[in-house]
C-alpha cells in the first residue's frame, strides 16, 4: 500500500481505490477495520495528502449458503455491509453475478434498496454486476434488460454509478499447463459498447474486473474504451509469489499445505502448476505470521518494484508471467 501511495504521488495521480472482497476477506483472514486500518497507516507513512477510496468489492450473495438459508445468507450480508460502513468504506459493488439473470436482479435490487435506506450509507459510488467475471461475455441485450429494470425499481438514486460486466477475462487470468499465464481474449468493441449502453442509463461507466494479468499493451487500450475502473489485485499477489528472491522454504511449505488442504477440490484436467496457481491465494490467512516477518530487504524490494510497474516501466519478464 506504500508502495502504491508513493507511485501515486511520483506521478501526480489523483485516485485509485483500494478493495477487498468479501472472499478476500475470507481467505485473507481479515477484517474490514483492519484492512482500512492498514491502509490509512500506509497512506501516513508514505505522506500521501490526497483522498483515499476505500471500496467493498464482490459483496456477494453465496448460491450455495443462499439456497439453504435465503434468510440467514442475506442477513450475513447486510451484516457485512454494516461491518464495512463503520471501518470508513463508502463505495460497494453488489454482485449476485452467480446467479441467472432475473436473480440477479431481483437479489441486487434487495441489497441495493438496504443501502439506500441505511442510515450514514455510502455517499460515493454503489456498483451492480452483469455477467460472472470468466463466463459468458455479457450481451448489450442482457445488460440493457438488466438496467431498465434496476433502475424501475430503484429508482432516480445518483449512487448507483456502475456496472461490471464479462468481456472476456478472468479472475486471476488463465494459467496453462506449463504455469505460464495466458493472452486473455478481451473484447474492446464490446466493452466500448456496454459503455456507451451504461451512460445512457446515467451511469458513470463499467467496470473491468480480471484485467491483473493482462500485458500493458493491453491495459493502456482499456481507457479508450470508457472503461470507469479497473481491478488489478492479482497482478500484486504475482508478484510476490513470482519473486525469485521469495524465499523458497517458506514457497514449499506453503504449496506443502495447498497439496493437503485443496487435495479433494483438484480438478482432474488441472496440471500441478494450475492447481497452486488456482489455491495460493488461501495461503495469506494461513501463513500470515510468516509473510510479516519476511525479510526487511525483500518486501523494500517487493515495493520497489510494485511502483515501477505502478508507473508502467519495464520489470524483469521472466518472472511476472511465473506460477
Amino acid at each position: 500500500a506504500q508502495a502504491i501511495f508513493q507511485a501515486g504521488k511520483e506521478t501526480k495521480t489523483g485516485s485509485f481505490i483500494f478493495e477487498i472482497a468479501r472472499s478476500e476477506l475470507e481467505y485473507a483472514g481479515q477484517h474490514p477495520a483492519s484492512y482500512a486500518g492498514l491502509i490509512l497507516s500506509a497512506a501516513i507513512e508514505a505522506g500521501w495528502q490526497g483522498p483515499i477510496y476505500l471500496q467493498a468489492d464482490h459483496l456477494q450473495v453465496n448460491p450455495e449458503r443462499y439456497n439453504h438459508s435465503l434468510i440467514k445468507e442475506i442477513h450475513i450480508v447486510r451484516k457485512l455491509i454494516k461491518d464495512f460502513l463503520k471501518a470508513g468504506f463508502r463505495s460497494f459493488d453488489i454482485d449476485c453475478s452467480t446467479f441467472l439473470l432475473k436473480e440477479n436482479l431481483e437479489l441486487s435490487y434487495k441489497l441495493l434498496k438496504y443501502l439506500k435506506l441505511i442510515k450514514d450509507g455510502p455517499k460515493s459510488a454503489v456498483g451492480v454486476e452483469v455477467g460472472e467475471i470468466g463466463s459468458h461475455n455479457t450481451t448489450p441485450e442482457e445488460l440493457k434488460w438488466f438496467l431498465t429494470n434496476l433502475k424501475k425499481k430503484i429508482g432516480d438514486w445518483p449512487n448507483l454509478a456502475k456496472v461490471a460486466v464479462q468481456t472476456g477475462t478472468q479472475h486471476g487470468g488463465r494459467v496453462s499447463r506449463e504455469g505460464k499465464l495466458e493472452k486473455m481474449p478481451v473484447d474492446f468493441a464490446l466493452l466500448a459498447k456496454l459503455n456507451q449502453i451504461a451512460l445512457k442509463f446515467g451511469l458513470y461507466g463499467v467496470v473491468q474486473h480480471g484485467a491483473s494479468t493482462l500485458t500493458s499493451d493491453v491495459l493502456v487500450k482499456l481507457p479508450a474504451t470508457g472503461t470507469l475502473e479497473v481491478h488489478l489485485g492479482t497482478a500484486f499477489q504475482n508478484l510476490v509469489f513470482g519473486h525469485p528472491q521469495f524465499p523458497a522454504k517458506l514457497k514449499d511449505k506453503i504449496y506443502a499445505w495447498i497439496e493437503e488442504k485443496f487435495a479433494s477440490k483438484r480438478k482432474k484436467e488441472q496440471s500441478q502448476e494450475q492447481f497452486l496457481y488456482e489455491n495460493r491465494k488461501y495461503a495469506w490467512g494461513q501463513f500470515r505470521k510468516d509473510f510479516l516477518e519476511l525479510s526487511p530487504s525483500f518486501k523494500e524490494m517487493i515495493k520497489e518494484e510494485m511502483k515501477e510497474r505502478i508507473k508502467n516501466r519495464p520489470l524483469p519478464a521472466s518472472w511476472l508471467q511465473s506460477v
